[in-house]
């Protein structure tokens, strides 16, 4: 059996069944209008059917029902003996009648248990030709609602169906708490639910308020990231709860977060206590080239964060502390200071480059930067793009240093071993475009120029090319 699939349909309309395997434990559920519902097992045409729900009536011949009875325990038991199924695994479905469908290996066979939300009454056919058992259930009662009709009438409706989220567990084993409505699955659990996957060690799942607590290797995935961590508690309803020791891959904004306890608070909105965040991915087990930390951290993704009590560093090394940060968790263009780059070395001294980016329409933008080298020089930098279509676009930048803060070459040598002499001030200029020329051929342009005051020169080299 490979991973359940549930069907969930209204009146004739059938939705195909996910993931299912064609060799068998396939399950699918189909809800009708009229207070009946049908879970479809899919399993072989030579499958025994003991039916172990208490009170149920025993076949009446070789032609009728396998079995038929009546349930106020909450749950419909059937055995299918020599029939086998490799692990455990358990759906939770949106139907009006059965609440969650439960495959559970037993020596000779497979118990199949169909939890209901209101007494039943039921058939089970026999195994069809190509090995479906199917088992049709009535409600024995639907509830009435007393509403306002037109012109302030009352009048009795019966309550709509509403298709929920349903959850699918994978499991090693479940076992069920009737009396808590609880179930507990250990052993590589795989729960999901909608684009959302949870898996882990243990879960328990607490069906009558939606929420999952996890241990062990927890490792959460959705659209909007992924978040690993030694423990969990979600509220699987409006996606909400925490992580302990937890570490969260935020997509599409990019940021890494670390922290002791990371707290999804529904939707996009996070908070980090005593947590670490960077967006520099080195891999392995060198550390970020810079990251910031602080005593707590609310992130919105594809909106703004905030940190408090915010110690930059560099690589792990605290530089300099701030009791507020803001900072950009989006990624529309949108214009404003965009994350600085920090760094360290013996010639350069401290390194503090601020970028800003001017989103100046959709086919154009623009970035200025600040370099600021406390051992070498201080400049400014700036680069404009544009994409006037998908065969013309390009890009052109520059920037100017003043070197008046290095005084001495610091060492610094030429290739016949002399001292070097720096100018004082210094630029470049580059920039390339690509355009559709005459006929099939295409028009590229290159240009680089640096200033060398030195020889009263200036270096430059543009290059014109055709295709």
């Amino acid at each position: 059996m490979g991973r359940w699939a549930c069907v969930l349909a209204f009146a004739l309309s059938v939705t195909p069944a996910l993931g299912a395997d064609a060799s068998g434990g396939e399950v699918q559920v189909l809800s009708g209008t009229d207070a009946a519902s049908a879970v479809t097992v899919r399993a072989r045409p030579e499958v025994r059917i003991e039916d172990r729900t208490p009170g149920a009536k025993p076949p009446t011949g070789p032609r009728g029902p396998a079995s038929t009875g009546e349930t106020f325990t909450d749950e419909v038991l059937l055995f299918l003996r020599d029939f086998s199924v490799p692990r455990a695994a358990a759906i939770d479905v949106g139907d009006s009648l059965v609440s969650t469908v439960r495959l559970s290996p037993e020596v000779g066979g497979t118990l199949v248990s169909v939890f209901v939300r209101q007494p039943v009454t039921y058939t089970v056919s026999r195994p069809s030709a190509i090995g479906d058992v199917r088992i049709e259930l009535r409600g024995r009662s639907r509830p009435l609602t007393v509403v306002t009709g037109p012109r302030g009438q009352p009048r009795v409706t019966r309550p709509k169906q509403v298709g929920e989220g349903e959850i699918a567990v994978d499991a090693e084993s479940l076992s069920y708490d009737q009396e808590a409505n609880t179930l507990t699955a250990r052993g590589g659990v795989t729960l999901k639910r909608g684009d959302t996957t949870l898996t882990a060690d243990e879960v328990v799942y607490d069906r009558t308020r939606g929420i999952a607590e996890a241990s062990g290797h927890v490792v959460l995935t959705d659209p909007q990231g992924t978040m690993e961590g030694d423990f969990a508690h979600l509220n699987l309803d409006d996606e909400s709860g925490w992580f302990d020791n937890a570490t969260a891959d935020l997509q599409p904004s990019g940021y890494t977060v670390r922290g002791t306890r990371i707290e999804k608070q529904g939707g996009p909105l996070y908070s980090v206590a005593r947590g670490v965040f960077t967006t520099c991915r080195c891999g392995g087990l060198e550390g970020p080239s810079w990251s910031i930390a602080g005593a707590q951290t609310d992130v919105k993704v594809q909106g703004w964060g905030l940190v408090r009590s915010a110690t930059f560093r560099v690589k792990d090394v605290p530089v300099f502390w701030l009791p507020y940060l803001p900072f950009p968790a989006s990624t529309n263009r949108e214009s404003g200071f965009l994350m600085p780059r920090l760094g360290y070395s013996n010639r350069r001294g401290f390194q503090y480059e601020q970028p800003f980016f001017w989103a100046i329409s959709k086919s154009t933008d623009a970035t200025v930067a600040v370099d600021v080298e406390t051992a070498a020089r201080v400049g400014l930098l700036g680069e404009y793009r544009y994409f006037l279509s998908r065969q013309a676009h390009g890009s052109f930048g520059g920037a100017y240093y003043n070197e008046q803060i290095r005084g001495t070459s610091q060492g610094t040598v030429t290739t016949t071993g002399e001292p070097a002499n720096i100018p004082e001030n210094r630029f470049v200029i580059t920039g390339h475009h690509i355009q559709p020329f005459y006929w099939k051929s295409r028009f590229y342009l290159d240009l680089f120029a640096v200033s060398e005051e030195t020889t009263g020169n200036v270096g430059h080299m543009t290059a014109v090319a055709f295709e």
